[in-house]
Parts: structure tokens; sequence; C-alpha cells
């Protein structure tokens, strides 16, 4: 047998989130005003479990929305963004450096040495061409420091500024993947908030239906469908 390959949380319920929580509370609210019914038809009932089921409808309510799960990732990504324009400008006073020092048919090779082939990618976004652009640039650099001052022109400060450049791009992408990591470990963990409590609410929705077969409009205060309708209308 193959190993098992754990799956991504899937949501259970039929609704949003919000309609989640406020159809949850209104039918553990209806649970409240007849508990002693549902007390008298199971022992798992017991006093104040409404109170309980409230509690952790709230507790999921105040887990992290989608917005504030993705924010700190489209922020860095931002951030990300500014600092490609700051590392292609650097690459780019590189390229000039190199095209004084190797000329003729030497400019070719050496331009590729320094990562050429991962500009154009690397200027559109794509962050694993851009880390390679910026590598190559430092390698480049070390390797050809002093050919580059002497004869491209490159100011003795120049190899610093361009490895802040490169350290500040690789902290800013470290953080990023960090973040959207973190976002889908908090999408797992409040769609599984969710879903507990939506499972809990069906079980004692099926008691309901059943206590209350015989009364039609007690009855339809634990029908999911009758519950939403009644949020979704206004009502």
């Amino acid at each position: 047998m193959g190993r098992q390959v754990a799956k991504r949380i899937s949501k259970r319920y039929n609704c949003t989130m919000a309609e989640l929580y406020t159809g949850l509370e209104i039918i553990w609210n209806s649970q409240k005003e007849h508990e002693i019914a549902f007390e008298n038809e199971s022992t798992l009932y017991v006093p104040g479990m409404w109170s309980l089921r409230l509690a952790e409808i709230e507790n999921a309510r105040q887990l992290p929305d989608g917005q504030a799960r993705g924010v700190q990732s489209e922020v860095l990504r931002i951030e990300m963004i500014e600092k490609m324009y700051d590392a292609a400008a650097k690459w780019n006073w590189l390229k000039s450096y190199i095209r004084g020092a190797f000329r003729g048919e030497y400019y070719k090779p050496r331009i590729e040495e320094a990562g050429k082939g991962y500009y154009f990618n690397a200027t559109r976004k794509n962050w694993e061409d851009l880390r390679m652009l910026l590598q190559s640039g430092r390698n480049f650099i070390v390797k050809h420091e002093l050919v580059l001052k002497n004869e491209g022109g490159m100011p003795a400060g120049f190899p610093a500024k361009f490895e802040a450049v490169a350290n500040e791009f690789e902290s800013l992408c470290s953080r990023f993947m960090k973040a959207r990591q973190d976002a889908e470990e908090q999408t797992d963990a409040k769609l599984i908030a969710n879903n507990l409590i939506f499972e809990e609410g069906k079980a004692m929705m099926r008691d309901g239906k059943r206590i209350f077969r015989k009364q039609a409009a007690l009855r339809n205060r634990f029908v999911w469908s009758r519950v939403l309708g009644l949020i979704r209308s206004g009502g």
C-alpha cells in the first residue's frame, strides 16, 4: 500500500461563515428555551449545554477570517515588488560595469555569467528567478571585483550596496513564504472549528426534529434550511 497523504480541510456547511455563526446561535438559543425537553429525551443533554456551544461558536468566529489571514503576505508582496525595482536597478548598474570591463566578444559570456538569463522573469515578479539573478550578481562581483573596479568603473562601495539589496530581498522572500504557510494553517484551523460547531449543531437539530415531530412550528426551529431562510430573508 502506498503512503497516505494528508488532505487539506474542506468545509462541511452549505452557507457563508456569517450565516453559519448566526444560524447556529439561533438553533442553540432554541435549544436553551426547550432544554428540559432535550434532557428528558437524552442524558447527553445537560443543563447549560447551550452555553458551551455558544461559546464555541464565538471562539470560531474570533479566529482570523480570510482577509486577516492573508494581509501579512499581501503587505510583504508589495514590499517585494518595491525591492524588485531596487534589485533590478542595482543589477543594471552591475551590467554597465561589466560592459566597461569586458569588451567585444568577452561581454556576452560575462553578462550571462552574471545572471542575464534570469533578468526577464526576475523583473516580472518571478521571485525565484530574482533570487537567482541576485545570487549570480553576487558571485560575479566576488569573482571579478578587481577588474570591475579597475576597468569597469565600479565604485568601491558598490559590492556592499548590492549585497544589502540581495539580503533585504532574501529576508522579504523568507517572510513572505512563511506568511503564506501561516495563512494556510490558520485557514485549516478556522475550517476545523467551523466544521466542529456545525456537526454539533446538526446532531442537536436531528434530536430536536424528533422531539418536536408533532409540533410543526417548534420542529422548524431545528431545520437548518428553515433557519438559513430566516437569516437570508432578513426576517
